[in-house]
């Protein structure tokens, strides 16, 4: 697999509309947009596609929200458990750390075990939870 990384913007905000028509089970698990507007991406400081011929399979993002930077990582049905959430999370905190933002925060679901030990293995520590969620943050 040859992933090529797209810096999605407003003149090629298709590409989320696209990861999103790949992955109808994933948005059970990805909700972030079923709330939120496409164009939500400009407040966003980054935003990425991880692209396999021109199939987008993973979708990043580093979002300022309420004096935090919120990370947002999904990964399309058929591409899970190859190593692609990984190689975004790698990407996102590079662009964190060339952003200079000291912390990043994130949120998963409860019963999301396999995105949970993902963001363990990569630092994340959790900082509280719901009866839904997990918060957790990692500081760069």
């Amino acid at each position: 697999m040859n992933l090529e990384l797209i810096r999605v913007n407003h003149s090629n905000k298709e590409w989320i509309q696209d990861f999103l028509n790949h992955s109808p089970k994933g948005r059970a698990s990805f909700r972030y947009f079923e709330k939120r507007p496409i164009d939500i991406i400009e407040n966003h400081l980054v935003t990425l596609i991880l692209a396999d011929e021109n199939i987008p399979v993973a979708y990043g993002h580093l979002d300022p929200e309420n004096g935090k930077t919120w990370l947002g990582i999904a990964v399309a049905d058929d591409f899970r458990g190859k190593g692609i959430g990984m190689q975004m999370m790698k990407i996102l905190e590079e662009e964190a750390m060339r952003l200079e933002i000291p912390e990043i925060h994130l949120a998963v679901d409860l019963d999301n075990d396999i995105a949970q030990r993902l963001y363990h293995n990569v630092g994340f520590e959790v900082e509280s939870s719901d009866e839904q969620r997990v918060f957790m943050k990692r500081s760069l």
